[in-house]
């Protein structure tokens, strides 16, 4: 067993550890990542505090953790359908780690415990924060917190298996469909789109229609996957036989998928290694055109090229231009939906959610790494690092900057917004993109990851992703409860202080840029 510790441990080292090994340089990547993570389980528990408040007028508080654990066991769902096959079957030194004195077996405990400890900590931040939330306006007492700390590790079990199964038979049977990338892309688009829709339905609700919405998906979960009814009951009445069923359960449907896939573990390789369609991309800087031009094109032949880089950048600028249409067909329904928004007036708060948006969509965390073997040839190109910045930057500003525009001008005409409230729609959007996007560079030359096989390792598996992704919901996050429930005097003042604030920002973080960020950029590479 110290060769599985010593590949899990050697792993999850290598998510955090930037391309310097020095212990220093270790340690500030390993507080960065601390402080996403605590980002992280602010926002849900201040997601986990405010559905408790609903709750209160019902004294019932089990939708809340009922709501958690389908939160948890969703993200954990869709974080393994992504990926699935790439963390267990795929693998650039494997030949090299079983050439050492490590057996097969070992390698696959290895990587089955890696694919589980992440969604671990994915759900144990959504769950605990609703756990602690409920003890405490129930008085629960021992017995509850016990429970439910060992069903935070027992949680992630099914979802993770009946991903994995779907993601291997879907990359599997597809094979060299020349429409799979956009197949994918287009799923995806469909389902966040899908999410988007149901959560407005969701904000024009009463409470009663809510709680008779949480026992429908409740039923329905129940017979989707009976594990949870038993996981319900035993929390809410410490129903310990229930309990041991919703334990032994899970861990015995993930015995059964671990032995199943060491022993077909060659096989299911083999067929996906099959199936693999190279992204066509060429790092190559056109001759003719202005610089600045040949490497913006670049960087959209890159980003074009990859429908999960697409996907996990894209969503701000749909979101935006949704909300902007949504009123040309129904303006009522968008109404109803936005008045439930806290403030004196409904314009006064779609710049803070235009922002959010903005701070979501960010490109840049990825966008070194994804140049791959490609980085030495660029670095060898006579190109300053601003000029590689600048259109990694840009390429993130084209996607957010065109969407805030179009859907401020569609507000201003289908809701009759006021123009200084479009104006700051415009500008937050454009302040807190650029931000987002010269951070974007900073957390990719601290956490650079050159040594992938496929673009899913860097967008969905490295710690970029992470620390962005935490930047990004926090900042948006903070913006927006911020003007939730200010007058609209104090927000005029408080988007002009805010501004003021970003822009003294952006020139921070931009000689920050200039000095860590071109040093850095001859540093690191493959």
């Amino acid at each position: 067993m110290n060769n599985v510790f010593l590949l899990v441990k050697l792993y999850h080292i290598g998510l955090f550890k930037g391309q310097k090994t020095g212990k220093s340089k270790f340690n500030t990547n390993f507080l960065l990542v601390l402080i996403s993570l605590l980002m992280f389980v602010f926002l849900f528990s201040f997601m986990s505090i405010n559905i408790a408040d609903i709750l209160t007028p019902l004294r019932d508080f089990t939708p809340l953790l009922a709501l958690t654990m389908a939160l948890a066991s969703f993200f954990t769902f869709f974080n393994v359908a992504f990926k699935g096959s790439n963390l267990l079957f795929q693998a650039a030194d494997e030949e090299f780690i079983l050439s050492l004195p490590i057996s097969f077996k070992e390698l696959m405990i290895s990587k089955i415990i890696n694919i589980y400890s992440f969604n671990f900590l994915l759900s144990s931040i959504i769950m605990a924060p609703a756990v602690i939330v409920y003890g405490q306006r129930t008085s629960a007492g021992l017995a509850f917190y016990l429970m439910s700390i060992i069903g935070l590790f027992i949680v992630p079990l099914f979802p993770v298996v009946i991903a994995a199964a779907l993601n291997v038979a879907f990359e599997t049977s597809i094979g060299d469909f020349k429409g799979k990338k956009f197949l994918s892309l287009a799923l995806s688009i469909v389902f966040s789109l899908s999410i988007v829709f149901f959560n407005q339905k969701l904000s024009s609700m009463s409470t009663e229609q809510i709680t008779s919405l949480i026992g429908l998906l409740n039923s329905q979960i129940n017979k989707i996957f009976p594990l949870a009814s038993y996981y319900a009951n035993a929390l809410n009445g410490l129903k310990f036989f229930d309990f041991s069923i919703f334990v032994f359960g899970s861990l015995g449907l993930f015995a059964l998928f671990s032995v199943f896939t060491a022993r077909y573990y060659h096989f299911i390789r083999e067929r996906l290694e099959s199936n693999v369609s190279h992204v066509q991309y060429k790092g190559q800087v056109a001759k003719g055109n202005n610089l600045m031009v040949a490497l913006l094109k670049k960087e959209f032949r890159l980003y074009f090229s990859s429908p999960v880089y697409v996907m996990n950048t894209i969503l701000g600028p749909i979101f935006m231009l949704i909300g902007a249409f949504l009123p040309l067909f129904n303006k009522s329904m968008l109404q109803e939906i936005l008045y439930q928004i806290p403030g004196d007036n409904l314009s006064a708060f779609m710049p803070a959610l235009f922002a959010a948006a903005s701070a979501i969509t960010t490109t840049t965390p990825f966008s070194l790494s994804l140049e791959g073997q490609m980085y030495d040839w660029l670095k060898s190109l006579p190109i300053r690092p601003k000029d590689v910045f600048n259109a990694k930057i840009l390429l993130n500003l084209m996607l957010i900057v065109p969407a805030s525009l179009l859907a401020s001008l569609i507000f201003s005409f289908s809701l009759s917004f006021s123009p200084f409230f479009i104006l700051m729609n415009v500008v937050l959007s454009v302040l807190t993109a650029y931000y987002v996007s010269q951070i974007g560079i900073l957390i990719n030359l601290s956490f650079p990851k050159f040594d992938f096989i496929n673009h899913n390792a860097v967008v969905k598996q490295s710690m970029a992703g992470i620390v962005s992704l935490a930047n990004g919901f926090f900042l948006g996050s903070l913006l927006m409860f911020s003007v939730m429930k200010m007058s609209l005097a104090h927000l005029k003042i408080y988007y002009i202080v805010v501004i003021s604030l970003l822009l003294i920002l952006n020139l921070f973080v931009n000689f920050i840029l200039k000095t860590y960020g071109y040093r850095t950029f001859y540093e690191i590479g493959p």
